[in-house]
């Protein structure tokens, strides 16, 4: 049984510490959910969200509790950077069985207020910052270092890394509050996160780390007719990939998810793509991914991308593909659409939908 985009909304993506800050994680993601929902007359049948900092208590279901009420199970996606897109596929698998009829999903994140994370060792309680990706210490690089690897790995120059991001904010500044007018000579003043050099990642060049929540609605070809008269154009979800890679790479599992899934398109299709949403995780991760699938830089990131608006990380993958369910209203019939996300640890996801 397919299964079909039916509405999307997200808040505002803002850094931590700014508008949402004072916001509780569930309200956050209630807003998106409650947004999204907008128009149908029953309650969801299910929830399911990602979340990477919330720590455990399954926010899914708390959001869902303030949203809809006691009636409305959810669940909680932790597959970090990939979580919103994978709770998107579980949606789709529950549709596609004819378990469900429609699902919320989507995804939702609080840097500002996450909660402050320790171990127990044998030295006592230790306050850490990033949670262990891989069982190996010497394949666990810190996030900022990975990306730093890797745009030393593949020569990614930092005026590259620079004119992205620029056109990243060009990009997003008529759909986010927080899009900036950048402009080269103000770049080469940020300093080297990790080390200096011709491949140095900056600040600007790094997605920050923000607050915000997306949310879509899922539903079967029977709700999908239910809407077809209203303005919004159901989008089928037609495919999706989840890899696993090296975890001290991690962001080339999101190239590797992506093109496993091209490869399953026929050849014929491939030029019914119109628009593309690739994970700004750091600049140098999108500029790769960008020149390894191929497509025209018009057609990627049409709204732009995450390096200007923002990070939530378990939110990300399900703005992705809210952003190619409205690029796709506008496009022709027949068009498709792919999204693509790496997440730490070395996993990747990738979704093609189309109208």
């Amino acid at each position: 049984m397919p299964a079909f985009i039916l509405a999307a909304a997200r808040t505002v993506i803002s850094p931590k510490g700014g508008i949402h800050r004072d916001t509780p994680l569930h309200e956050l993601a209630g807003l998106a959910l409650r947004h999204a929902w907008t128009g149908f007359d029953q309650k969801p049948e299910q929830v399911i969200l990602g979340n990477a900092l919330a720590a455990g208590g399954n926010p899914a279901r708390v959001a869902a509790l303030w949203a809809f009420g006691d009636e409305v199970p959810g669940l909680t996606v932790d597959t970090q950077c990939c979580g919103g897109m994978d709770a998107i596929a579980l949606a789709v698998s529950l549709i596609n069985s004819g378990k469900n009829q429609l699902v919320l999903a989507g995804g939702a994140e609080s840097f500002s207020q996450a909660p402050q994370r320790s171990r127990k060792t044998a030295a006592g309680v230790q306050p850490y910052q990033q949670a262990q990706f891989s069982p190996w210490a010497d394949r666990d690089p810190p996030v900022l270092m990975a990306a730093q690897n890797y745009a030393d790995h593949f020569r990614i120059t930092r005026k590259r890394q620079e004119a992205w991001a620029i056109e990243s904010h060009r990009k997003a500044s008529r759909v986010d509050t927080y899009a900036r007018d950048l402009r080269a000579q103000t770049l080469r003043r940020f300093p080297p996160l990790i080390r200096p050099g011709a491949y140095a990642i900056t600040a600007a060049t790094v997605a920050p780390e923000s607050d915000g929540a997306a949310a879509l609605v899922i539903g079967d070809e029977t709700a999908a007719a239910g809407v077809a008269c209203s303005d919004i154009r159901p989008i089928e979800i037609l495919d999706f990939e989840s890899t696993g890679g090296d975890p001290s790479q991690p962001a080339l599992a999101g190239l590797d998810a992506a093109k496993k899934l091209l490869a399953r398109l026929p050849r014929r299709l491939h030029d019914k793509i119109r628009a593309v949403e690739i994970m700004e995780s750091f600049a140098a991760q999108a500029l790769h991914h960008h020149q390894a699938l191929g497509f025209p830089a018009q057609m990627v990131n049409a709204r732009g991308g995450l390096l200007a608006a923002g990070h939530p990380i378990g939110a990300s993958g399900a703005v992705l593909v809210g952003n190619l369910f409205w690029e796709l209203q506008s496009k022709p019939k027949g068009s498709l659409g792919l999204a693509c996300i790496p997440a730490a640890g070395g996993l990747g996801s990738a979704m093609l939908i189309g109208n």
